[in-house]
């Protein structure tokens, strides 16, 4: 494999315009486009900003008078139902819930509003509002049950959200399981150092999640073309690379190489990590020179570096597989009609799915998070805008499964020894 990888950088770099072409034409356009367009995504002059309607069906003084009814009728000492009773009062999961909504990074992103269960209703379907949380009746009483006193088993809230895909929506959830994995974790430790628990009111960072969610600063329209022209050129790798492929078969370098024995797996290996290595280099040159003349990307953490350097490395495994495949056809058929076809209408067919013409939604948003430039675009949003990493693990995940099973039918399609003409 070693021998095809160098065949094919070496037939790269001796193809110095198309290598140049394919490394700088994405800064340039994204430059052009970048400039050009400034204002379009809207969020070039907003913040982030979350709409998040709150439905509370649980009577907050009826929970806590339920609870200091049990804690009269436990067997606990007098001073520990007092300190109970007044954690209780003071610290209620619901208070604590809105302490944190009020904090100073949470507030500046969401606007919580109270409604009725039929106004959020009303307000979701409206698009008002981007979520609604509701309370439901008995969450304070059973709360502090399994938070106060370790019985029953606790209570949840409800999230309702239009669209979970959504970054907004990805946002909220992400505060709220941040909270509730807090929230369980020092009940846990709590009841780990008998009953020594320590009121989460007192560090709204930890319960709000704030550490993991972060509004970040907006996605500019730079910024937006920068990704997106990124993940579109990249593809424009894989059709160059079967174009050679086609080369080689005409030189007969091709035919020379079946005969020899070598397993199809091992050339399309060569393949597949050339155009990997390649679409590395494209990336990498156009965030940094993005990032340097600019300052489209703040490189501000090593784990933001490292989680751009993931994203970068798994997409472009995807495009490894799509030369592959590019490759296979190209040689089964002995046209440079399939590169042709790919680079000039399919790839701007999923440009314009996977949003990088412009931003989409609804159906075209869910049609272009299943390919794999789109999946790439919604993993770098989602990442510069400071979710945690468990969020961009779907999209990914769906990288990932594209790259392998595109590599598999690359295999089943290339051509046998016999079916190759002389």
């Amino acid at each position: 494999m070693v021998s095809f990888l160098k065949k094919d950088i070496l037939v790269l770099i001796r193809d110095k315009t198309g290598l140049l072409t394919l490394l700088l034409m994405p800064f340039v356009l994204t430059a052009i486009l970048g400039f050009s367009l400034q204002g379009i995504m809207g969020s070039d002059s907003q913040t982030l900003s979350l709409e998040l309607a709150i439905v509370i069906e649980d009577e907050v003084e009826q929970g806590i008078t339920q609870f200091t009814a049990e804690l009269d009728r436990s067997n606990l000492a007098d001073d520990t139902k007092g300190e109970l009773e007044a954690m209780a009062m003071s610290s209620h999961p619901l208070l604590i819930l809105e302490s944190m909504l009020e904090s100073g990074q949470i507030s500046d992103i969401v606007e919580k509003t109270e409604m009725t269960a039929e106004e959020a209703q009303k307000a979701l379907d409206n698009e008002d509002v981007i979520a609604i949380l509701t309370i439901p009746e008995g969450f304070t009483y059973h709360s502090l049950e399994k938070m106060l006193l370790n019985q029953g088993d606790g209570q949840t809230f409800d999230l309702t959200v239009i669209d979970y895909r959504s970054l907004g929506a990805k946002v909220i959830s992400n505060i709220l399981d941040n909270f509730t994995r807090s929230l369980n974790f020092e009940t846990a430790i709590a009841h780990a150092s008998n009953g020594n628990y320590v009121s989460g009111a007192e560090d709204n960072d930890e319960l709000g999640g704030t550490e993991t969610v972060s509004a970040g600063e907006p996605i500019q329209s730079l910024e937006y073309y920068t990704l997106a022209m990124a993940v579109m050129f990249a593809l424009y790798t894989a059709s160059a690379t079967s174009e050679r492929a086609l080369l080689e078969k005409k030189q007969q370098a091709f035919n020379r190489i079946l005969l020899s024995g070598k397993h199809p797996f091992v050339y399309l290996l060569g393949k597949f990590f050339a155009t990997f290595l390649v679409v590395c280099l494209q990336l990498l040159i156009l965030f940094g020179l993005s990032a340097l003349l600019f300052n489209s990307f703040t490189f501000h953490s090593v784990e933001f570096v490292a989680g751009m350097l993931l994203i970068v490395g798994i997409f472009s495994l995807c495009v490894g597989s799509v030369a592959t495949l590019l490759t296979s056809l190209t040689l089964r058929f002995t046209s440079a009609s399939i590169s042709n076809v790919f680079s000039a209408g399919i790839v701007s067919l999923l440009a314009f799915a996977g949003g990088s013409f412009f931003p989409v939604s609804g159906v075209l948003q869910t049609v272009g998070e299943w390919t794999p430039n789109g999946a790439a675009l919604t993993s770098f949003l989602l990442w510069m805008q400071g979710v945690d990493l468990s969020l961009i693990i779907s999209p990914l995940a769906k990288v990932i499964c594209m790259a392998i099973l595109l590599f598999v039918i690359s295999l089943v399609v290339f051509p046998k020894r016999r079916e190759v003409a002389s």
